[in-house]
């Protein structure tokens, strides 16, 4: 992945990605017209190697595209709606879906380089009668210039509203929530990929970070070397609203390798355990939640 930020010195950026699942292009202008209004797109091709992580094994390599508007109401709030097809054409073999979406962060006046933020959204799938809901809220605590402090918590629910939808098991499994595959939230220990999908979730994260080394590459690119520790914990349930799973949980360790502007490149690699003792290692382009 790389990116460019304050392109033509306005709020606009872009980024590039190249890989092996997922090819694509994002850009977003936060300021069009010299209005605090935000526009966007992204467009991303998943192969040809293997992607599971939303069950469209049936029909081989898919594309996805999506388009971005919101408004800055004020400087720490954004509310906005994507509007997204992911798989082959408007229909039940893809997912086409109406995403309003609200985000909200402030910088806090302790620790250093604290903040905190809420960040909510609503998936409508129109063809599937369909609607999920899922939010979360953050926390980073600057403990010292190095040592940091992150919690997040969320969760999510969804269901069915069109009047001939018959039961709940009639949700597509490619549509449930997933806490395997997704980026900053996922439990990254031993379970498998059936057994963190589902309709309905509770989930916590927390992980104290410290950056092991800070240095400069070609007095152009910012480079830093973060380790940590980290705990997520998570409660699944079923179409029923009880428990699937009664507990869900994870316990270890981890390296980021931290690019920032102009390359936006990062690495976080992790490894965890359950309370069943199974682990799993992790990889993702993340910089953490």
């Amino acid at each position: 992945m790389a990116g460019k930020a304050g392109l033509r010195g306005e709020r606009a950026a872009m980024w590039v990605y190249v890989g092996w699942n997922r090819s694509g292009l994002k850009y977003l202008h936060s300021q069009a017209g010299g209005r605090p209004l935000a526009l966007g797109g992204q467009f991303y091709y998943y192969g040809p190697g293997e992607d599971k992580s939303k069950h469209f094994d049936e029909i081989g390599n898919r594309f996805e595209f999506i388009a971005t508007t919101g408004w800055h109401i004020v400087p720490d709030l954004f509310a906005g709606i994507d509007i997204a097809e992911s798989g082959f054409g408007f229909s039940d073999t893809g997912l086409f879906s109406i995403q309003p979406f609200v985000s909200y962060k402030k910088y806090l006046n302790f620790g250093t380089n604290s903040d905190t933020g809420i960040n909510a959204r609503v998936f409508l799938y129109p063809f599937m009668g369909m609607l999920k809901y899922e939010g979360n809220i953050y926390t980073h605590i600057g403990i010292t210039k190095k040592l940091t402090l992150a919690v997040n918590s969320g969760g999510g629910y969804s269901g069915l509203y069109k009047p001939w939808a018959q039961a709940l098991d009639s949700i597509p499994q490619k549509a449930l929530f997933d806490l395997y595959y997704v980026e900053d939230r996922s439990i990254r220990s031993g379970y498998s990929l059936d057994e963190l999908m589902a309709p309905h979730y509770l989930f916590g994260s927390m992980e104290l970070r410290f950056n092991f080394v800070t240095f400069n590459i070609a007095h152009t690119v910012d480079c830093i070397i973060q380790g940590y520790i980290f705990s997520d914990v998570g409660r699944i349930y079923d179409l029923t609203g009880t428990s699937k799973k009664e507990f869900v949980d994870a316990y270890g360790g981890g390296v980021r390798v931290l690019f920032d502007n102009p390359v936006f490149a990062y690495f976080t690699f992790a490894y965890g355990l359950n309370h069943e003792g199974n682990g799993r290692f992790s990889f993702c382009a993340t910089a953490g939640f």
